[in-house]
């Protein structure tokens, strides 16, 4: 992973995710398939072969987390985290009941 984050840096590497086992490497990009070419061809010239490529939009829920640096109330919900550390469930059964 120290080749490919090196190999990469030029392409933004310093903002990216790697996953728990640092075998995955996610990295924010605005430059759209073109990023992948230059991606290629950097990890080309380290010679690091590239097991899996691909290219993501980001979701509306990519984006409101990097606009607001919190998930949406509905990823909070599904999560089981309500407002106030209470289940999205037990609000729905208080508001019914009174």
């Amino acid at each position: 992973m120290p080749r490919v984050l090196t190999a990469l840096g030029p392409l933004g590497a310093e903002t990216s995710q790697v996953d728990g086992e640092g075998r995955h490497l996610a990295i924010p990009t605005t430059a759209g398939a073109s990023a992948l070419v230059d991606a290629v061809r950097a990890l080309d010239d380290a010679d690091v072969v590239i097991a899996e490529l691909a290219l993501r939009r980001p979701s509306l829920d990519d984006v409101f987390l990097a606009l607001t640096g919190r998930k949406s109330t509905a990823d909070e919900e599904a999560d089981g985290d309500g407002i106030g550390g209470r289940p999205a469930g037990r609000r729905a059964r208080e508001r019914s009941s009174a």
